[in-house]
């Protein structure tokens, strides 16, 4: 091997190889992507060497090709990272002529191009960018002469040597051995200028971000201090925050440096000698106390943080303290307020404790608060009032089972799962096993450290027996006027049809047909019937009252009560005691009674007894019948009353009705009581003082 191919060929390969791993030691520690950018190109260019060098031994055109491509991809990554570090924004122009001119060499090679055609145009265009880029770095604004001197040298001396090495070689025969050595040379003056213009940035960077710091320390309210332990102990610095919180100045410290424990509380001396011996932990947060100028105590509160050498040597000690006397003393008074506001909580909950068990004892709405496991009830006097059990009766979660027994209210899961519910209506059983009707709300609460059910009840049974009774009536007064008003005018003319009929039914010459002359009339008759029951509804003015016995009124009825019982093979008892007179109407009662007995006949099988009982209740005298039959369907008993509501097959529903319009207008109501044995109809008088 001879000695020209090893100094123009193997010696700058092994060199930019080297310069490749500089670059990317650099990249490893500064992370800036033009040094790996330069670390690819100088890597690619030992590689441009190696080729070259394989070329000269092996005379193949393979790696002629693949040195003139390592070629090209060094020049885009060299100018790829001197852009990125002047700053500049890398194109796709670069890029798109590369391959350009890789394309203009294989164009070349196939159609077998002379050398200068083939060698020159690349040779140009690569020299070309290079000069540009020594352009770009003559003009760095903030890079010092030298460094940008030798850069921009280099650079135009490769460029033009690029430019002009087809020349060199085909027209002016110098041999490459005296070509490479001037390359290589304006190579290493490239590096050299290039590092130099790569430690002048860091260095201006480095002098900027002290001038920071220091513009930084010297403004900033916190106080920051340096004191050097080796060789000499000694404070170094301080920046003049330390002026603002003592009232000395930074010169009165540093000149007289027992000043320290003369303002540092007593109390707190020990700290320094603990940092002195480094007995404190590293990076620990102290808080002490030191005197101002004036005698005031203030307040500190630092973070140390101790500097070594590489061998471990404590060398000084850095920190920053921090001046919290106004966050100290809104501590004290936060921690006073807070004191206060406590006992002030603690009365109020103690009043509202208080409040809320007058509210919830006292409340008229009945009102239980359970516990999810059913082991802690509690229950105010209207829950005991409308349920009729006392709250140690309630102990039991059966009981309470019992109570809510309604299927559309999931009593269990409503207390387990705390749902949260509104005016749900539903029905629950009292002590007397009477069903009642009511709206339940829940509420999920902490009641005795315990997670609790809150049940408030509305107890609506008797807004909803009003309302029944509401509904009832205004039907009542709508068949009332109805009856006003088509009564009178029906009646006339039947009144005349009635007559006809009759001569027609007893001339001669219709005597065959008199039998439906007959029908027609009891037809006639039955429709009058019902029109009188109408304007029996229609009365809608109190009738003309006098006070009268009911015993008196069911003696004499009793004949025709009892014919009508033997007629139908049935029974009718009398119970009646003794009792006061009260205000009626004897006409209406005598239709009220004779009403509610053939019902009750007509209800009942042959052989039955229906009993008529009188006496007194409260304040109340009490017209009662009862019969055996079956009772009365459940459906049917919200609507007793309705006119037309019969469940005969010759009924006209207009019995009962006509029976509670003579009631509301004796001012008295009507109970109905069924069961499978029989039903009980209570007439109820209010007594007359």
């Amino acid at each position: 091997m001879s000695e020209t191919i090893i100094n123009t060929l193997i010696t700058p390969a092994i060199f930019t190889f080297i310069l490749s791993l500089v670059y990317f030691f650099l990249y490893k520690e500064e992370g800036q992507r033009y040094l790996i950018l330069w670390s690819v190109a100088w890597f690619i260019n030992a590689l441009i060497y190696v080729f070259h060098f394989i070329a000269q031994l092996d005379n193949s055109l393979l790696w002629e090709v693949l040195r003139r491509f390592s070629v090209n991809i060094f020049v885009v990554f060299f100018i790829l990272g001197s852009l990125n570090f002047c700053g500049k924004k890398s194109k796709n122009t670069l890029i798109f002529i590369s391959a350009l001119i890789t394309l203009w060499y294989l164009a070349g090679l196939y159609l077998e191009f002379n050398f200068i055609l083939l060698h020159a145009p690349i040779n140009i265009v690569v020299g070309i960018s290079f000069i540009l880029t020594a352009i770009i770095y003559l003009t760095l604004p903030e890079a010092k002469q030298i460094g940008k001197t030798i850069t921009a040298g280099s650079l135009f001396i490769i460029g033009i040597n690029n430019s002009l090495l087809p020349f060199f070689v085909a027209v002016w025969m110098i041999p490459q051995a005296y070509i490479f050595p001037v390359t290589t040379v304006a190579k290493l003056g490239l590096t050299v200028g290039i590092l130099l213009l790569y430690f002048e940035r860091n260095k201006s960077n480095l002098n900027i971000t002290q001038a920071s710091y220091k513009v930084l320390a010297e403004n900033t309210p916190d106080i920051i201090f340096r004191y050097n332990l080796h060789p000499n102990q000694q404070l170094e610095y301080i920046n003049p925050a330390f002026t603002k919180a003592t009232g000395y100045s930074c010169q009165e410290l540093l000149s007289n440096p027992s000043l320290l424990m003369n303002i540092l509380h007593p109390d707190y001396h020990h700290l320094v000698k603990e940092l002195l011996t480094l007995q404190s932990d590293s990076g620990e947060t102290l808080d002490f106390v030191a005197y101002h100028k004036n005698g005031q105590e203030v307040y500190f509160e630092s973070h140390i943080v101790p500097q070594y050498r590489s061998g471990g040597q404590l060398i000084s000690i850095e920190g920053i303290i921090r001046d919290v006397t106004q966050r100290k003393l809104m501590e004290k008074e936060i921690m006073a307020l807070e004191e206060k506001q406590k006992k002030q909580t603690e009365m109020a909950l103690c009043t509202a404790e208080d409040r809320f068990s007058k509210a919830f004892y006292n409340s008229p709405y009945p009102m239980a608060i359970i516990s999810k496991d059913f082991t802690n009830v509690d229950v105010n006097y209207s829950f005991e009032e409308s349920t009729g059990y006392h709250y140690i009766d309630l102990v039991s979660s059966d009981k309470l089972k019992e109570i809510f027994k309604d299927d559309k209210l999931n009593f269990k899961k409503l207390i387990e799962y705390g749902n949260r519910i509104r005016n749900l209506q539903f029905e629950f059983l009292n002590k007397s096993g009477e069903n009642r009707t009511g709206l339940l709300s829940s509420e999920e609460i902490v009641f005795d450290g315990r997670q609790s059910i809150l049940l408030v009840i509305n107890d609506i049974t008797d807004l909803k027996r009003m309302e029944n009774e509401m509904s009832r009536l205004d039907r009542l007064n709508l068949i009332g006027q109805m009856a006003a008003g088509i009564g009178h005018e029906v009646r006339n003319p039947m009144t005349t049809v009635r007559g006809l009929l009759q001569i027609l039914g007893n001339n001669k010459q219709y005597s065959e047909l008199k039998e439906r002359f007959d029908l027609m009339i009891s037809e006639l008759d039955r429709a009058n019937l019902i029109i009188t029951q109408f304007l029996s509804l229609s009365k809608n003015i109190p009738e003309e009252l006098q006070p009268d016995s009911l015993n008196k009124i069911l003696d004499n009825l009793q004949p025709l009560l009892q014919a009508d019982a033997l007629t139908q093979g049935k029974n009718i008892k009398f119970e009646l005691e003794e009792m006061p007179n009260i205000d009626v109407n004897s006409n209406g009662i005598h239709q009220l009674i004779l009403n509610l007995v053939r019902n009750g006949l007509e209800a009942m099988q042959k052989g039955g007894t229906v009993t008529i009982k009188t006496f007194i209740d409260g304040d109340e005298v009490v017209l009662s019948v009862k019969d055996e039959g079956s009772g009365i369907d459940s459906y049917i008993l919200d609507k007793l009353g309705t006119p037309f509501l019969t469940t005969k097959e010759e009924g006209t529903g207009l019995g009962l009705a006509t029976c509670y319009s003579i009631a509301e207008r004796h001012n008295a109501r009507v109970d109905v009581d069924s069961s499978p044995a029989g039903a009980v109809f209570s007439v109820r008088f209010k007594m007359v003082y």
